[in-house]
C-alpha cells in the first residue's frame, strides 16, 4: 500500500469499504515548515487538544477490541490502534517542544486519524467481527483496516525520526560553528603572538 495514500477524505460507514481511507497523503514538508501559530498557544511538549481528543477516541476503541480479543482479529486490532496512538503520541509531544509546525502536522493528522477511528468503530470493522454473516468480501476489508492501522504508525515513526535527525543536524552545525570560531580566535591569537603584539 502507498505510504502516501493516508489522508484523503472518505466517508465510512455501510457504504463504503476501508480502501476510501487511503486516498490521498501527508505532505513531505509536514515537519519541516516554520511553526505556524494558532490563536491557541500550548505549553512545550503538550498535545494539541484535537489531537488528544482523537487519540482519546482510539484509546477508548481499544479498550472495546481488548474485551473482545478472544477473536484474533480484535487481538490484533487493539495492539495496532495502541501503536498509533503511541506513535502519534511522542510525535506531537517532539513536535511541540521543538516548535516545529504543529498546526500543519495537525491538519494533516487529526482527519485521518478520525476517519480511521470511524473506520474501527461499530458501524465497520466491530461489525464485521461480530456479525461476519453479514460481510461480503470480509478479509479483504479486514486486511483494509489492519493495513491502514499499520501504516499510519509507520508513518508517524518516521516522521518522529526525521524530526529528531534534522534537531541532531542544527546541533551538530552549531557545535561546528562554535569550533570554527575558536580555531579562528586560536589562529589570530598565535598571529599576533608571532608578531609580538
Amino acid at each position: 500500500m502507498d505510504l502516501g495514500a493516508l489522508f484523503a477524505p472518505a466517508v465510512v460507514g455501510a457504504v463504503i469499504g476501508v480502501a476510501a481511507l487511503v486516498a490521498g497523503g501527508i505532505g513531505v514538508g509536514v515537519l519541516v515548515a516554520r511553526a505556524r501559530r494558532t490563536g491557541d498557544e500550548i505549553s512545550p511538549g503538550q498535545i494539541p487538544p484535537a489531537v488528544a481528543d482523537v487519540l482519546g477516541r482510539l484509546d477508548v476503541l481499544r479498550g472495546v477490541y481488548l474485551a473482545r480479543e478472544r477473536y484474533p482479529v480484535a487481538a490484533r486490532t487493539a495492539r495496532s490502534i495502541r501503536d498509533v496512538t503511541r506513535g502519534v503520541g511522542d510525535l506531537f509531544q517532539r513536535l511541540s517542544s521543538s516548535g516545529e509546525d504543529l498546526a500543519r502536522a495537525e491538519h494533516e493528522y487529526v482527519p485521518a486519524l478520525g476517519r480511521l477511528a470511524t473506520a474501527l468503530d461499530r458501524g465497520y470493522l466491530l461489525a464485521m467481527i461480530e456479525t461476519p454473516e453479514l460481510w461480503d468480501d470480509r478479509d479483504r476489508r479486514i486486511a483494509e483496516v489492519e493495513q491502514a492501522l499499520d501504516d499510519v504508525a509507520h508513518r508517524a515513526s518516521e516522521d518522529a525520526t526525521d524530526l529528531t535527525m534534522r534537531r541532531a543536524i542544527r546541533a551538530e552545525t552549531s557545535l561546528d560553528s562554535l569550533s570554527a570560531r575558536t580555531e579562528l580566535r586560536a589562529w589570530d591569537r598565535d598571529f599576533r603572538d608571532a608578531a609580538g603584539e
